[in-house]
Formats: structure tokens, sequence, C-alpha cells
């Protein structure tokens, strides 16, 4: 279950990387980062976040997974249980609720409705407690939640075979639009053109399926983001080892890497292009936002040193790419040290500058400042329009921490959201082997 980025084995390589002194946080810009609050959730397991969302009166809003049965943990269902939690905006936890059943479930994307419901979409191989029917090993899972964490409707999608859902947003006629991965040929699946196909699925605001369609080739394809184009359409993101169906101009061979992936659609799910980005090793997009001229700018990780990627820092560079309308890349930055720095969300700043959350283990280049420590930490970016860094700031404790979602909150701070196995530094009472971190934080 739970592909999650095609560099799972490169976050387990962050997650696993040795630290050498204790620190709390740092920041080579011009100002030290006020860190607003710090706050860990959890069981004696592991937990985390996986996304996070903002409600109308400024709570929040975390959904992650959960293998706990204490503390903050109550209602546990099976090997792995969805977790949905609602923080007060000074991080207090006001309510967390467990959902699935006896199998492996996780909610891996979350929004908030104009009314207050919770929706999320994530990935179940359960087939009771709340899983009402599955189609086959794992199924795309969405579930609709009122303000208080009671289930209005969960939903299930996919064939007998194994399907995932990675991103959900909502439509502007109440709808829902999810992005994710299939393995399947039937069902609500329709047809495969390889292995793993990517797959986008529009659902009504009941959780009716509108349309459902697969786009890839032979090899491997995976939907991680997803965002409106503006003109009724979507772009997805992700990332693809094929060159053949819907993929054409990869930047190696199949069994060498993967390129990133954009591909945009109409509004009824019809391909208007596909397009590949790389070099000669592994590529991803994992977070894509529109601009207000009709061009898009995607956020991942490479570990190329040529194609479309210049002036390589070593290991994995954090990455960030601008294209036109048409799918066309404008320009291309990397950004990191010699060992693994992979961007997992971007967000535009209220200024039109551009905020990327990552994951580091680096501790030179653009990280000299961490000092000695190659344990994992969250790394945050301020660019210009054009992709220059303006900032950045690390924060964590002695051991992991593993982000994986940031959020503009109405208070114009930022929310960074994810898991850690630290307790010192800015992370204290930490409950297992893995908690849920929440940390609020003014970016200069």
């Amino acid at each position: 279950m739970d592909m999650n980025r095609f560099t799972t084995l490169l976050i387990l390589l962050v997650l696993l990387a040795p630290s050498c002194k204790k620190r709390t946080a740092d920041a080579p810009g011009p100002a030290s980062t006020p860190v607003l609050w710090s706050r860990v959730y959890g069981g004696s397991n592991e937990d985390e976040a996986r996304s996070a969302a903002q409600t109308a009166d400024g709570h929040y809003i975390l959904a992650g997974t959960t293998k706990s049965n204490s503390d903050d943990v109550t209602g546990h269902r099976g090997f792995g249980d969805a977790w949905v939690v609602k923080l007060t905006p000074a991080g207090e936890k006001l309510w967390a609720r467990t959902y699935g059943g006896s199998g492996g479930d996780v909610a891996e994307s979350v929004l908030v409705m104009p009314d207050g419901a919770i929706v999320f979409a994530g990935t179940t191989s359960s087939s009771n407690g709340d899983i009402s029917a599955n189609r086959g090993n794992y199924d795309l899972w969405v579930t609709k939640l009122d303000a208080n964490g009671d289930i209005r409707w969960s939903r299930t999608y996919g064939g007998t075979a194994s399907d995932e859902g990675h991103k959900i947003i909502a439509t502007a006629d109440g709808g829902f639009v999810v992005a994710g991965t299939s393995q399947s040929t039937n069902g609500d699946v329709p047809g495969n053109n390889g292995s793993v196909n990517a797959w986008a699925i529009r659902l009504d605001g009941d959780g009716n399926i509108v349309w459902s369609k697969v786009f890839g080739g032979s090899y491997n394809d995976f939907f991680y983001a997803i965002a409106p184009s503006g003109d009724g359409g979507f772009v997805f993101g992700g990332s693809t080892r094929s060159n053949d169906g819907d993929i054409s101009g990869l930047h190696n061979t199949p069994t060498e890497g993967f390129d990133a992936w954009l591909l945009k659609t109409d509004g009824s799910g019809n391909k208007i292009w596909s397009k590949v980005y790389g070099g000669s090793k592994s590529d991803g997009a994992w977070e894509v936002i529109p601009n207000p001229d009709g061009s898009f700018l995607f956020a991942g990780s490479t570990d190329s040193p040529d194609g479309d990627i210049s002036s390589p820092r070593g290991g994995v560079d954090s990455w960030l790419v601008k294209v036109d309308a048409a799918g066309t890349r404008t320009w291309s930055r990397v950004f990191g040290g010699t060992r693994s720095d992979n961007a997992v969300g971007m967000l535009r700043d209220t200024d039109g500058s551009l905020i990327l959350a990552a994951a580091t283990t680096s501790n030179d280049g653009d990280l000299a400042a961490r000092g000695g420590t190659t344990a994992s930490d969250l790394w945050i970016t301020r660019h210009d329009a054009a992709g220059n860094l303006l900032w950045s700031g690390t924060f964590g404790g002695t051991f992991f921490e593993s982000p994986q979602t940031l959020l503009r909150t109405a208070d114009g701070a930022l929310l960074f959201a994810g898991g850690t196995g630290s307790n010192d530094g800015i992370i204290s009472g930490a409950r297992g082997s893995t908690d849920l971190w929440a940390l609020k934080v003014k970016v200069p």
C-alpha cells in the first residue's frame, strides 16, 4: 500500500540518516524565523500527518495515518487507521478521530468545504468498519465528515487490483477530483496501459462517479498532485517510467529511472497535453500550482545531473520548475546540498513569492548553516517569482523530521505538518516512535 511518491526509498534514507549533533532551528537568512508553536500528537506507535486544511473560523484540520491506540489516539480499528485531528489556532487539540477497518487505511489529502464539512481521500484495504465495500486489494477511498468528524458518507473506488488516492481538490460545482494510481482493469477503472497507471476520477458532491480516466504507458505512471487550470480543466503532476501511450520524450530508459510528468485535461478528463521533465536519473513532481497567466509551477525532486537540470548540488535536489500554458519548460531551478533534499509541498504567498517545504539531510551547499547534523529536517525556503532563493531555514530535533504538507494560515503565518522522531530542540512531548508534528512559523 501507499506508493506515496516514488521516492519511498529516498525518504527512508532521509529517516534513517544518523544524527551528529543536537540542534534546535537555524536560519541562514537575514533574520531568525520566529516559531509560533510546535506540537506533537499521537500514541505509542507510528503517527503522521499527510495533509492540512483550515476551517472558516481559523482552526486546523490535519489528516494522516496512525498505528497507535493510546494518548491522543483512540478507537484503533486495525493495522493502520486514517486519522483526522482538529486543532485550535494555538495548536491545542480539539478532537482526534480514527477511520477505517481492520486492514490498512490512510488519509493522504484533506480539504474543508464552505459548509464546514471535511473531506479526505486516501487508500484502504479494509472491508469492514467504516468501509462497506472493497473492490479488491487496495481501493481509492474518499470520506466526507461533518465539522465534528462524524461520517456523512464513505466511498471506495477501484477494481480487483491495487488502487490508491493521493490528492483531492474541490470543484466549482461542489464535487471533487482525485488524483491517484491504479493497477486494475475493471470495476471503476476503464482499462490499464501498463503495470501501474495514473488515475483521475471526478465525483459529484455525494461521491458518485462523474468520470474516471487512466493515463500513462506500458511502465509505471503515478499522479500525486492536481491543480485547477483556470479554464475549467485540471493539471496533474507526478512521475513516469513510460515512453509510449500518453508519454513521449522520456529522458532515460524505463528501467533506469523516472521523469517528472505533467498532464493537462479539460473538465471532462480528456487529455489536452502531456509533458515529461528531467534527466538521466529519477525525477518527480510532487506539487503543482497554476499561475494567473495560465502557466504552471511544480515542485519536486531530482537526482539527475543533466537534461532539464543544470547546476545540480549532488545527491537528491529540491527542484522548482515553471512551464508555460502548453507545458513547455520556461525555467528550472535546483536547491540543496550533496545529500538528500526533497521538496514535498509548495504555495504562492500573498506577495507573489513562493514557499517550499522540503525534507533535507544535507549540511552543505544551500544548507551549510545546518552544521554537522545529517538527520533529516524540515527545510523551508522562500523564492521570488523567478525561482531565485531568497531565504531558507531548517527546523527539527536531533533525530528525524519528515514534512509532508504546508498551509498558508488566515493570520498570515505558515503551518507545516508531517512526522517526527525527535524529542528535543523545538520538539517536546514525544508519544512514540513517530509522532504527528505540526509547526507554525512566520517566514521572513
